[in-house]
C-alpha cells in the first residue's frame, strides 16, 4: 500500500546572486516546451531507402536433353542468379561475416498453380574467387567488379513434384529419325522401320529472385521476367537423319 503524509513547505529565501541563477533555470525551463514545439513543427527530410550496392541478374541456359539415353527426365534447365558489386557505388572493399543466402521462384501459365520454389546457399556458389570467401569463418570479402553467381538446375518439376513435360504440347522433329530393323522369325529376311522419336516444344517460364550476401545490406531483388527454351525429349545429337529417297 502507498502511504500519503501531509509535507509542508518551507518558505525559501533567494539572494540577488540566487535570483539570477533562479530567473536562469526559469528561462531554461520555459523556453524547453517552446523548443521542442518549433522543433516537431519543422518537415521531417524525405525517406530515402539504404543503399543497396549490388545488381542482381537470371540467366538461363537450356543444353537440352543430355546423351544419355532419350534423357526426357533427365532435362534440365540452368538457373544462374549473379549479384555484382559494381564499380562507383562505395567504390571501398566490403567485409564482413556473410548470409550468401538465395530465393528462386518459377512460374508459368501452362498449368494452373503451378510453382516451383528454390532456397540457395553458400553451397550453390559456381563463381566466386576462392580467396574472397572464407567458407570456416563465413567471411566475404567483395571488391568493385566482383561478383557471385548462385546456380540451380531445374528438373522441370514443381513443389508437388509434378513433371511438368507431362502436359507439353509438343511437336514431332521430322528431320530427327532413328531406323529399326525387323528380322523375320528365321531372320531370313528384314525390313528398316524409320521412327521420329524426337519431341520438341517451346515454351515460357517466369522467375524471380533474391540474393543477401551481408547482414547490413538489404537483399537484392531481381523482377518476374519471361525465359523461353525449346524444350526437347531426345537430344538431336542422337538422330540419323532421314533416309535418303
Amino acid at each position: 500500500m502507498f502511504e500519503t503524509r501531509n509535507i509542508k513547505c518551507m518558505p525559501l529565501t533567494i539572494n540577488n546572486h540566487h535570483k539570477k541563477i533562479a530567473f536562469g533555470v526559469m528561462l531554461l525551463v520555459c523556453c524547453i516546451p517552446a523548443f521542442i514545439a518549433f522543433a516537431c513543427d519543422e518537415n521531417l527530410p524525405p525517406y530515402e531507402p539504404p543503399i543497396i550496392p549490388f545488381e542482381g541478374t537470371i540467366e538461363v541456359v537450356y543444353f537440352g536433353a543430355p546423351d544419355s539415353g532419350f534423357g526426357a527426365t533427365e532435362n534440365l534447365l540452368s538457373i544462374y542468379l549473379t549479384i555484382k558489386y559494381p564499380f562507383g557505388v562505395f567504390d571501398e572493399t566490403l567485409q564482413d561475416r556473410a548470409i550468401l543466402r538465395a530465393d528462386l521462384e518459377i512460374v508459368t501459365n501452362l498449368r494452373t498453380g503451378y510453382r516451383k520454389d528454390i532456397t540457395l546457399d553458400d553451397r550453390d556458389i559456381v563463381e566466386i574467387r576462392s580467396y574472397k570467401y572464407n567458407k570456416f569463418t563465413k567471411t566475404l570479402t567483395m571488391d568493385p567488379g566482383d561478383v557471385i553467381t548462385f546456380f540451380y538446375g531445374w528438373d522441370f518439376k514443381d513443389n508437388d513434384g509434378f513433371f511438368l513435360p507431362d502436359i507439353f504440347t509438343t511437336q514431332t522433329d521430322s528431320t530427327c529419325s532413328i531406323a529399326d530393323t525387323i528380322y523375320t522369325t528365321d531372320s531370313s529376311d528384314f525390313q528398316i522401320i524409320m521412327r521420329y522419336p524426337r519431341k520438341i516444344s517451346t515454351q515460357a517460364f517466369k522467375i524471380r529472385g533474391t540474393a543477401k550476401l551481408f547482414s547490413q545490406f538489404a537483399a537484392v531483388q531481381v523482377p518476374f521476367d519471361q525465359y523461353s527454351i525449346t524444350w526437347e525429349n531426345m537430344t538431336s545429337r542422337k538422330c540419323r537423319g532421314n533416309p535418303p529417297k
